[in-house]
This record gives C-alpha cells, structure tokens and sequence, in this order.
C-alpha cells in the first residue's frame, strides 16, 4: 500500500463561520489551537497503537517458539488503540471524503487483529489465514488452516509491520498537510500583525528622532547666524562708536574718551533695534527651516504609511479569497 496524493478537500480544518474582523483573529487563534490539538492526539494515538503491534508481534513470536502461552498475549489493547486512532483522525479528516489510503490502511490492518481479539480461535484463525492468502503462494495444506506455528506468525508479523510503515508514511503526510494548512492560515496572520505593529513602532520612532533631529539642526542654526552677524554687529558698534566719539571732539564738551548721555542714548536704542532685528531674523530662519525638515519627514512618513496599508489590504484580500475557497469545498462540519 502506497501513499496517495492528498489535498485540503480530506481534512475538516474550520470550526466555524468567518466573522467580524476583529473577532477572526481571536476566532483563528482557537482554531488554530483545536488543530494543534488534535495533531498531538494524532501523534499520540499513532504512537500507542504502533506500540501495540509492536508488542502483539513480539508476544506471538514468543508464542510460536513456546515460550509463552495464549493465555500471556494481549489480543485486546491492539483493537483498543486502532479505534482510538481512528477517533482521532475523524477530528481532522472529512467524514464525506476522509483520505482513503490511511482508511484502507487501518482496515487491512483491521482484519488481523479484529478476527483474534478473543484469541487464537481456529474459525477466526482461518478467517485471517484465508485473508492474507500464504496458504496459496507456500504451497500449504488446507487442513493446517486454523492450526498456529511459526508460518503463520511470521506471515502476521511480516503484514503487521509492512502495513505500520505505511501507516508511519500516511501520518506524516497528513501531519505535514495540516502544518501547513496553519502555517498559510494563522501563523501568517500572526507575523503579518507583528510585523505592521513593528513597523508601526519603528515610524514612532523614527518620528521621535526626527524632531530630535529638529532641535538639534535649530541649535545649529543659531550658532551658524550668531557666526554670521557677529561680524557686522561688531563693525556696525565700532563705526557707531567713532561717529560719536567724532562728534564729542567737534563740541570739545567732553574729553576724548568720554560720551555725552543723549550719544549713549542713541548707542542703546540703535543696539536694542539691532537685536531685535537679528533675534527676529533667527527665529524666522529656525521656523522656516523646521517647516522644511518636517514636511519633508511627514511626507516619507506617509508614503511608509500608505505602502503599509496597501500591503495589509492585499493580504486581507488574499485571506478572504482562501476564505471564499474554503467555503466552497474546504469546509467540513465542526470537529
């Protein structure tokens, strides 16, 4: 028995409807989780019944060379665990289109194990011996049948194992189909949301930096104009000072190195009109320049922004089309 090529159309992987936006998310995460669960019941119940085969084998070939007795095989716990599996694969799979290579599977195996849960009845011997059909192909004497020896053991053991790989073969593709599934369905909106909230957190912050970047350029500046004016402040203070130093030698009213109040006067009145002038020209600069470097960050900003959302309504719309797809034929009832 080989493996089939199996798709979505054998697995009921939703629980419910689609909803409101912001109730899908909370909704996916459950699902997500139910899926999650089942697959570790899958693994687990795959692996309890494989034991048991394991087990049942070892005790028939214990059998067949006399060192234990019927009476010593557990021929229940292998019946017991086949339908625990069973069970828990029709949580997953689809009861209208369940994957038919792991059901055939489970049945071949079933009609070996099943005949002899109550023991090695030759009636229910023969119905195994009959079903594996080694009578045939060794050349064996029909009145063995419902006689067990070592040929019969052997024969059970060699069908039991072939169909356990198999069956190993069967899980892991569907482990692997339904892991996909959720890595497509939920894992993805998970990383889609942390990515737009770290993007989201990285503009913040590049915000932030941007009017650090303000402040800082706006010292600067002030220290740029500060460097640019000094100079003609400077000449503009020496020329006011010899104009009126020349005017105190005309009056010869006061000495050389003295000034009269009403040239004071007009020193600190064409000196405070001078700061103002140079103050007002600095804010005016800063302001202008601060206008500049912000709507140049605001525009970037929003360019990030909009290339963000129009990613974000792709993948919406995307999400939504597999929706629409699974609704019309992904979709089993509720597990």
């Amino acid at each position: 028995m080989g493996c089939q090529t199996l798709d979505l159309t054998s697995f009921n992987l939703k629980t419910q409807p689609k909803v409101s936006q912001n109730q899908t998310v909370n909704q996916d995460k459950l699902i997500e989780q139910q899926i999650n669960e089942t697959l570790n019941e899958l693994k687990t119940a795959s692996t309890e019944f494989k034991t048991s085969i394991k087990e049942f084998n070892t005790q028939l070939d214990k059998l067949a060379n006399k060192q234990i007795t019927e009476e010593s095989i557990d021929f229940l716990t292998p019946n017991q665990k086949l339908e625990k599996l069973r069970a828990t694969l029709q949580k997953i799979t689809r009861k209208d289109n369940p994957p038919q290579d792991i059901a055939l599977t489970l049945k071949a195996i079933e009609q070996v194990i099943q005949p002899l849960e109550t023991g090695l009845k030759p009636e229910k011997l023969r119905q195994v011996q009959e079903y594996l059909g080694f009578f045939q192909t060794r050349n064996i004497s029909a009145r063995y049948y419902g006689v067990f020896g070592p040929t019969t053991q052997t024969e059970i053991t060699n069908f039991l194992n072939a169909r356990i790989e198999d069956l190993d073969k069967q899980i892991i593709q569907i482990e692997e189909i339904v892991s996909n599934y959720v890595e497509a369905e939920f894992n993805s909106t998970d990383k889609k949301i942390a990515y737009l909230q770290k993007n989201n957190q990285e503009l913040t912050k590049e915000l932030e930096q941007v009017y650090d970047q303000i402040n800082q350029l706006s010292l600067l500046i002030y220290i740029l104009l500060f460097i640019t004016v000094t100079e003609p402040i400077i000449w503009l203070i020496y020329q006011l000072i010899n104009k009126v130093q020349e005017h105190n030698k005309q009056t010869d009213d006061l000495s050389d190195d003295q000034l009269k109040p009403e040239d004071l006067q007009f020193l600190e009145d064409k000196l405070h009109s001078l700061a103002e002038d140079v103050y007002q020209h600095l804010n005016n600069h800063e302001l202008k320049l601060k206008d500049i470097i912000k709507e140049k960050k605001q525009q970037e900003l929003a360019e990030k922004l909009a290339n963000l959302n129009e990613e974000n309504q792709t993948y919406l719309a995307k999400k939504e089309q597999l929706y629409h797809q699974e609704n019309n034929g992904f979709i089993g009832s509720k597990y």
